[in-house]
C-alpha cells in the first residue's frame, strides 16, 4: 500500500534520493518504478550510479562529485542543476535536481522530471 508520500511524489514526476557520508544509496523513492521502470531495491547501494546511467563512467563520476561536495564543500550541496536517466526500457529522462545535507551527513536529492 503507498503512503500519502509516496502518492503525492508519483503524481509530481519527482524522485527522491539519499545518499550517506560513503557515496550509497540508502533510499529512493516508489515513484522510481513509475519513472524509470525500476523497483527502488534495484537501486540501492551503488547500484544507483550503474543502472540508470548512460555509461558506467559517468556514473562513477557522478558519484565521486557529490561525495567531494558533501565531505569537502557541502555548502555547494543546494546549487541545482540537471540530468538524463536511463528507463529500464533505454529511454533518457531529464531531471532537474535539487539537494540538501541532512544532520546524519545524508544527502537527500530531489530530481523532478522535466522531460519533454
Amino acid at each position: 500500500m503507498q503512503t500519502i508520500s509516496d502518492l503525492v511524489l508519483d503524481k509530481l514526476n519527482t524522485l527522491l534520493v539519499v545518499v550517506n557520508n560513503k557515496g550509497e544509496v540508502e533510499y529512493i523513492s516508489n515513484s522510481a518504478k513509475t519513472l524509470l521502470g525500476f523497483e527502488p531495491e534495484q537501486l540501492l547501494g551503488n547500484n544507483w550510479w550503474i543502472i540508470p546511467r548512460q555509461d558506467i563512467d559517468e556514473g562513477q563520476a557522478i558519484n565521486e562529485k557529490i561525495l567531494s561536495i558533501m565531505l569537502h564543500d557541502s555548502y555547494h550541496v543546494d546549487q541545482g542543476f540537471e540530468h538524463a536517466l536511463k528507463t529500464s526500457k533505454g529511454l533518457v529522462k531529464w531531471f532537474k535536481w535539487s539537494s540538501a545535507m541532512m544532520q546524519d551527513d545524508k544527502l537527500i536529492g530531489i530530481g523532478i522530471d522535466i522531460t519533454e
